[in-house]
């Protein structure tokens, strides 16, 4: 299954980083989703950083794994895909 996600990307190869913008369908999540987390990894190798909106606790765990739900956070996603048309389908 593919699904379609809008997105713009910009690259700033001066200072060697890029951005993002994507535009996920509300239909793409499941109903009465409340809690939520976004992960960012950056580097490779023994530099590689990982990054967390609600970041696990440092030293707790040995290796990332950003399926540990209990430090997802409440999240009122109906409000957030209404603020803007462009984040829903509506």
């Amino acid at each position: 299954m593919c699904l379609h996600v809008e997105y713009i990307a910009t690259v700033d190869k001066k200072n060697s980083t890029w951005s993002g913008i994507a535009s996920i369908p509300k239909t793409y999540f499941p109903p009465n989703v409340n809690r939520f987390n976004a992960y960012a990894i950056h580097g490779s190798g023994e530099g590689r950083q990982y990054e967390a909106l609600f970041p696990v606790p440092s030293n707790r765990f040995t290796h990332p794994d950003f399926h540990r739900l209990e430090f997802f956070r409440y999240i009122e996603l109906d409000k957030l895909l209404t603020i803007n048309n462009s984040l829903s389908d509506e």
